[in-house]
C-alpha cells in the first residue's frame, strides 16, 4: 500500500472533509435565517447644541451614509443586512434646527436593508457614529437657543468643551487604494493601533487613537470600502470614532455616549398669577422637576434639563398673564308700579322680566311736564333721572366696583341688623344679617368679548319688631333674584320684576264719638291704601384692563 492510499480512500477521505466544510459553512447562514438581524427602535433627542438620531438593533449594525440635495436636502442611512421592526414608527416629525423629520423604512429586501432618512431645511453638518457594535447614532447641530433657551453663556462654552470642534459635513470621499475605490487587506494577530494607522493611510485619513485602543486581530477583507473596513475592525472590538474633518479620533465606544445632562435651576418671576398655584401646575405636568417657591420674591424655582425647562416655559406663558379687570356699574332704583302702569312700560314680556339686556327697551307716556318719551337703550339713564326728578323713582344706590375678572364683587348698602338665638343652654346670642340693598356679582370675560355674568341681587327692609324671651326679633321683608346673563361690553342688565306691596289703614274719627259702641261709626271713617313698587337693577359691566402674558427673564 502506498502512503497515499488507494484512490478509493483518497476520494473517501475529500468527501468528508467536503462535506465538513460545507455543514460548518452553512450552520452560521442558517442560524441568521433563523434569527435574523432587526432594527428595533429609532429615537430622537436634544442636547445643548446637538440634536442626536439613536439608532439601536438586535445585533452589530453595519451602515453606510450618503446625502441628497433633490428632492429637498436629507441624510440618507443604510444598515444592510437588517430588517425594521414593526414597533419603529415611520415617521418622527422633529422640528428642530433645520432638522424637519425622521423617517425609517424597509428600503429592499432581497438582500435586506433598513434606510434611515433625515429630512432637512437645508445643507447641515452631521456625524454618523458607532457607539457601539448595536447602536448608531446620528449627531447634527442646534442653534443654542433652539436647543436650551435659558442656558447661559458659561453653560453653551461648557457644552461645546465636551463636544469639541463643529461637527463635519457628509465623510470625505476615500481615496481609492487600488484604483478602484475598494481596498483588501489579510492581516493574522497584528497589533490594532498599527492595524488602524495601515487603513488611515491606505483611505487618506488622520487617526488619533486613545488608550482603550489595544489589543491584536486577525482579519481578511476582499473588496470593501475604507467606510467598510473601519465599521468592521471597530465593532469587533467595541470601538467608535468621531469624526471632525478627515480626522478620526478612535476611542472605547462607551466613552462615546453622551453624558446624561445635569439639572439646571431657573428662576422665573412670577407677575400675575399666584406663585403657590403656579408650582402646583408645574409640578403635576412636568415630571422629573423640582420646584421651589419664594413667596418674598416670587419668584418660581424650577431645577430640571433644557427639555423640562422649555416644557415649564410653555406652562408659565398660559398661566402668568394678566387677568383682565371689569368695572360693574349699578343702579338701584325704586319705582312705583302705579307709576310704571300709567307711563305704559313695556320691558318685552307679559311678567315683568329678571336680567334682561336694556336694548329693545321701550317706554311711551306723558309726563306731568306735557313732554312724551319713547326711550330706548341710549336714553335709559335720561329716563331714570326724569322719574327722579319729578319724585315718581328713588335712587337707593348706584355704586361703581372693579373685579377681577372669574371673581366675585360684593355691594353692601344698608345696616346690619341683630337677630337674637337662645341656645340649648339658654344664653342669647346674636346673628347679624345685612337689610339694605345686597348685590353680588361675577362676571367672566370669554374671547369673544362677551361678558357672562352672574347677578344676585337683593333688597330687604325690617317691618316690624317681634317680642320674643330672647327680645325683639325682626320681620325681614325681602326681595331677591338669581339670574346669568350674556352681555357684551359696556351693554347693561335690566333685573326687575321684584315688587312688595304694602297696605296702610288709615282711621280717621271725631273725638269720644267716634269711640261710642253701634253709632261711633257713623263718627269715623276707615280708608285702606294699597301701594307697590318695584326695585330695578341696572349692571353695566365693561372692561377696563385686558390680559396678557407677563415678562420672563
Amino acid at each position: 500500500m502506498s502512503r497515499t492510499g488507494p484512490p478509493t480512500t483518497r476520494r473517501f477521505l475529500f468527501t468528508l472533509i467536503l462535506a465538513a466544510v460545507l455543514i460548518t459553512s452553512a450552520w452560521p447562514a442558517q442560524m441568521a435565517a433563523a434569527a435574523p438581524l432587526r432594527v428595533t427602535s429609532v429615537g430622537v433627542k436634544t442636547f445643548p447644541g446637538v440634536l442626536q438620531v439613536a439608532i439601536a438593533g438586535s445585533g452589530p449594525l453595519r451602515f453606510r451614509t450618503s446625502t441628497m440635495a433633490s428632492p429637498g436636502h436629507r441624510i440618507l442611512i443604510d444598515i444592510p443586512g437588517a430588517v425594521l421592526d414593526s414597533a419603529v414608527p415611520a415617521v418622527l416629525p422633529v422640528g428642530r434646527g433645520s432638522v424637519l423629520r425622521v423617517r425609517a423604512a424597509q428600503f429592499a429586501t432581497a438582500p435586506p436593508v433598513v434606510r434611515i432618512v433625515i429630512d432637512l431645511a437645508g445643507p447641515t453638518a452631521y456625524e454618523v457614529t458607532a457607539v457601539t457594535p448595536q447602536v448608531l447614532t446620528a449627531r447634527l447641530p442646534l442653534p443654542r437657543a433652539a436647543a436650551n433657551p435659558v442656558a447661559t453663556a458659561a453653560q453653551a462654552s461648557a457644552a461645546s468643551a465636551k463636544t469639541g470642534q463643529p461637527l463635519a459635513q457628509a465623510p470625505p470621499p476615500a481615496r481609492p487604494g487600488n484604483g478602484t475605490g475598494r481596498i483588501s487587506l489579510e492581516l493574522r494577530s497584528a497589533e490594532l493601533a498599527d492595524v488602524l494607522s495601515a487603513l488611515a493611510k491606505l483611505c487618506g485619513f488622520n487617526i488619533v487613537t486613545d488608550a482603550s485602543v489595544k489589543g491584536t486581530i486577525t482579519l481578511r477583507l476582499v473588496d470593501v470600502t475604507c467606510d467598510e473596513a473601519l465599521r468592521f475592525i471597530l465593532d469587533a472590538n467595541n470601538l467608535g470614532f468621531r469624526r471632525v474633518g478627515k480626522n478620526l479620533i478612535i476611542m472605547a465606544a462607551e466613552k462615546l455616549a453622551p453624558p446624561p445632562e445635569a439639572p439646571e435651576a431657573v428662576i422665573y418671576p412670577i407677575g400675575f398669577a399666584d406663585v403657590d398655584k403656579v408650582r402646583a401646575a408645574v409640578a403635576a405636568s412636568v415630571p422629573g422637576v423640582r420646584v421651589a417657591v419664594d413667596s418674598r420674591a416670587n419668584v418660581l424655582i424650577v431645577f430640571g434639563t433644557s427639555v423640562q425647562q422649555e416644557q415649564v416655559q410653555k406652562i408659565l406663558a398660559a398661566l402668568d398673564i394678566q387677568i383682565p379687570q371689569i368695572m360693574i356699574e349699578t343702579r338701584v332704583v325704586d319705582i312705583s308700579t302705579a307709576v310704571l302702569k300709567d307711563l305704559g312700560l313695556n320691558w318685552g314680556t307679559t311678567g315683568g322680566i329678571l336680567g334682561q339686556p336694556i336694548s329693545n327697551f321701550s317706554v311711551t307716556g306723558v309726563f306731568p311736564s306735557n313732554f312724551a318719551i319713547n326711550i330706548g337703550l341710549p336714553g335709559f339713564g335720561v329716563f331714570l333721572t326724569a322719574l327722579v326728578r319729578e319724585g315718581k323713582a328713588r335712587v337707593l344706590s348706584a355704586p361703581r366696583v372693579a373685579v377681577i375678572d372669574g371673581n366675585k364683587a360684593t355691594v353692601n348698602l344698608g345696616e346690619e341688623v341683630p337677630i337674637p338665638q337662645v341656645d340649648a343652654n339658654g344664653r342669647i346670642t346674636f346673628t347679624f344679617k345685612p337689610i339694605g340693598v345686597v348685590l353680588e356679582i361675577t362676571p367672566r370675560l370669554n374671547r369673544e368679548g362677551i361678558i357672562t355674568t352672574t347677578v344676585i341681587p337683593e333688597v330687604s327692609s325690617v317691618i316690624e319688631f317681634l317680642q320674643t324671651p330672647a327680645g325683639p326679633v325682626p320681620r325681614i321683608a325681602t326681595r331677591k333674584a338669581n339670574t346669568i346673563v350674556q352681555v357684551r361690553d359696556g351693554e347693561s342688565i335690566v333685573i326687575a320684576g321684584m315688587i312688595s306691596a304694602q297696605e296702610r289703614v288709615t282711621i280717621v274719627k271725631v273725638p269720644f264719638l267716634g269711640d261710642i259702641p253701634v253709632i261711633g261709626a257713623l263718627f269715623r271713617r276707615t280708608t285702606t291704601d294699597r301701594s307697590e313698587s318695584e326695585v330695578i337693577f341696572i349692571v353695566t359691566p365693561a372692561v377696563v384692563g385686558v390680559g396678557g402674558p407677563a415678562r420672563q427673564p
